[in-house]
């Protein structure tokens, strides 16, 4: 129910309400504490990292979208990695990473991350299938895109957040 919520707070209008810029320690401080509990007892780790110099991401944006967008994402990674793996949050002076160490996902899967409702075949977790939709609406809002694929080493998905400028460059 609070994923349909989340939905339909990010479509009510054509653009966040709150616009200022994003303090996004605060926004990860946020996301981190709703995904705690996925953390109890599975020795998974979450690690975070920061641009050595300038600030990350930046943008004009409300927080409260952004950090249910980093919520689904975090959230997807803890739910889809094996126990005692790692979970990489990385921020750049122009995006956002998150890793897993999941399976990944086939081709066909991939492109339809974000359709409502779709979660792909044989998945043991439990899920509304809105995460990524939410993601990828709230990513709309403000202006970002977001790239899903499988790591090169094979071992699990990477979900770029970028803003359309910085892919550019």
């Amino acid at each position: 129910m609070s994923q349909l919520l989340a939905l339909a707070s990010a479509e009510s209008g054509g653009r966040p309400v709150h616009t200022e810029a994003v303090d996004w320690h605060r926004v990860l401080e946020r996301a981190l504490s709703d995904c705690l509990p996925l953390l109890d007892g599975t020795g998974t780790e979450v690690t975070v990292s920061w641009p050595e110099q300038g600030a990350p991401l930046p943008l004009a944006g409300d927080e409260a979208l952004l950090a249910t967008l980093v919520r689904n994402l975090v959230d997807n990674a803890l739910r889809y990695s094996p126990p005692r793996s790692l979970v990489a949050v990385r921020f750049t002076a122009d995006s956002l990473v998150i890793e897993d160490q999941g399976t990944g996902l086939g081709e066909a899967d991939l492109a339809r991350l974000g359709d409502r409702f779709y979660r792909p075949a044989g998945q043991a977790q439990s899920g509304s299938g809105l995460g990524i939709s939410i993601v990828r609406r709230v990513a709309e809002l403000h202006g970002l895109d977001v790239r899903f694929e499988n790591r090169g080493d094979g071992r699990g998905l990477r979900v770029t957040v970028t803003r359309p400028d910085a892919a550019a460059r």
